[in-house]
C-alpha cells in the first residue's frame, strides 16, 4: 500500500506519486508498481535500495523507461 511504500522510501526523497499495476478484469494486485519522485536524486537513493527486505519480501528495484510522445 501507499503508507508501506512512502515508510520504505522515506530516506531517498519526497515522492510525486505512487502507481500500482492491478488487473483490468479483477482489481488484483499484480505484484509491481512505480514510485516517481520529485527529483533525480531521489530515484538513485531508492533504486540503492534495490534487494532490500519490504514487508518480508526482497524487492527489485529498476529504473523506468521515459515513455515516448506520440506526435
Amino acid at each position: 500500500d501507499d503508507d508501506s511504500a512512502k515508510a520504505f522510501f522515506k530516506d531517498c526523497g519526497e515522492i510525486n506519486k505512487i502507481r500500482w499495476l492491478t488487473d483490468r478484469e479483477s482489481g488484483d494486485f499484480k505484484g509491481c508498481g512505480f514510485i516517481e519522485f520529485y527529483d533525480t536524486a531521489g530515484v538513485d537513493k531508492a533504486a540503492g535500495l534495490n534487494g532490500n527486505d519490504c514487508l518480508g519480501r526482497a524487492i527489485r528495484i529498476d529504473y523506468a523507461a521515459a515513455k515516448k510522445k506520440d506526435f
